[in-house]
């Protein structure tokens, strides 16, 4: 494979990599000059209009060497290989350990041993493995700097966690891949991790996780906004959007209304959805703070579930280019295995004007999408799908701009330590995700 070169506009700016026999001609017209040797990049001398394609960082970690990868339409463009100095580090710091303690046995006073007074600061990492963090994230940002990722895969290793007596580990490793995705950040309370996105940074929000269960939406509002009163659902998979005089109108002493969508427009009211394999989706409109909370499974994606909830939001006088849109962790397309009938009734929602019926009129075009939401399966019959993508693709039948949109980079599947599935262990436990009208406008 042949490494793409990264490109530079006259501002610095990343352009889309091209192949280096591209790369060369624009070298040899005086076009552009060298800008760096190792990563190869090219600064372009006349200023130039064009889009960044989407570009998927990749990254394989290793305990000698990691991989790192940049895809473009399934393409490797660009990839290299991290050797770690662990080893080194661990045999540097014996070497010194046994210099020191050998002084001591000479009574050539180096200085007294310490054990009881040593204490390691919270989030500490052994120097080896310190390394290979550093390391990766020096090249990441060394990465976004000369092309335009816009999303970021890790690959997940497994561990002995009865061998880590640390128990703020898990979260440390979260916390390390949060400085690899801008967009997506971990918050703590109380020493247990949850989600937030910066789209969303203007109201009090949170994508929660297993380790706050069981504690309820009205429990979790209080950490959000201390005076917010919650709201919630009984979700059935449907399409049906309520409001929080609605649900009030609708609530008995048994149960709570029946729907998968709530929207606010009131000051201090906390809406909250929950999913464990589903897509929790929350929606804020910056102008005039309006809020919604969407479980979008299969189902509700089917009928398209967010598309009635922004209508409803339209209705309250939101306008299109003012929506800000976060979808949360769910099940991804790698792992999310259906039937072909299933694959064919969700992507029906995006051929509406169409009017296709067949299930391959409707599948074989959602294959032939960028950045596809459906996948080859290896069981006959059956094929993978990305619900979130669908729902992706659906805003963008509605005229709203990929940057408004932003999809968190973790599958509920593929995290046990974090997040309930349901596909995984068939258990009914969910985590909430919910957010908070804060302003009147």
């Amino acid at each position: 494979m042949q490494n793409f070169v990264f490109v530079l506009d006259t501002t610095k700016k990343p352009l889309n990599p091209v192949h280096p026999g591209r790369a060369r001609l624009l070298l040899k017209q005086g076009k552009a000059v060298v800008l760096k040797r190792y990563p190869f990049t090219i600064i372009l001398k006349n200023e130039v209009t064009e889009k960044p394609k989407n570009i998927t960082l990749k990254i394989d970690p290793g305990s000698k060497f990691t991989g790192i990868a940049l895809v473009q339409e399934n393409q490797v463009i660009w990839g290299a290989e991290l050797q770690h100095r662990g080893q080194q580090i661990k045999e540097t710091l014996t070497s010194r350990r046994q210099l020191r303690r050998g002084r001591r046995g000479r009574k050539t006073r180096y200085r007294q041993p310490r054990f009881l007074n040593r204490k390691c600061p919270e989030g500490w990492l052994p120097p080896s493995r310190q390394h290979r963090v550093d390391t990766t994230l020096t090249w990441v940002k060394r990465l976004l700097r000369y092309c335009p990722i816009n999303s970021l895969a890790v690959e997940l290793v497994k561990c002995d966690l009865q061998k880590q007596k640390h128990v703020g580990f898990p979260t440390r490793i979260i916390m390390m891949s949060d400085r690899l995705n801008p967009t997506w950040q971990w918050q703590s309370w109380e020493g247990l991790p949850y989600l937030t996105c910066s789209l969303l940074q203007a109201w009090p929000h949170g994508f929660f996780t297993q380790p706050f269960y069981p504690r309820t939406p009205e429990d979790l509002s209080k950490i959000l906004h201390s005076e917010a009163k919650t709201y919630r659902i009984k979700q059935v998979h449907g399409n049906r959007i309520l409001s929080p005089g609605e649900i009030i109108e609708e609530t008995t002493d048994k149960s709570f209304p029946s729907a998968d969508g709530l929207i606010a427009n009131l000051e201090k009211q906390a809406i909250w959805v929950a999913s464990a394999d589903c897509t929790p989706v929350l929606i804020g409109d910056e102008l005039t703070g309006n809020i919604a909370a969407i479980h979008a499974g299969w189902r509700g994606t089917a009928q398209r579930i967010v598309p009635a909830a922004i209508a409803r939001l339209q209705a309250w006088g939101s306008v299109m280019e003012n929506l800000r849109i976060a979808m949360g962790p769910a099940i991804s397309g790698e792992v999310y295995q259906v039937s072909e009938e299933v694959a064919a009734e969700v992507g029906r929602s995006l051929f509406e004007k169409e009017k296709i019926d067949s299930l391959e009129g409707i599948l074989k075009p959602l294959a032939k999408i960028s950045n596809p939401p459906l996948l080859p399966d290896p069981k006959p019959g059956k094929v993978r799908l990305d619900v979130r993508r669908i729902n992706q693709l659906q805003l963008e039948q509605l005229g709203i701009k990929g940057e408004q949109v932003s999809i968190a980079p973790y599958c509920t599947y593929q995290s046990p330590s974090h997040f309930f599935s349901y596909r995984r262990t068939h258990e009914k436990k969910v985590q909430w995700s919910g957010i908070v009208k804060i302003k009147n406008n």
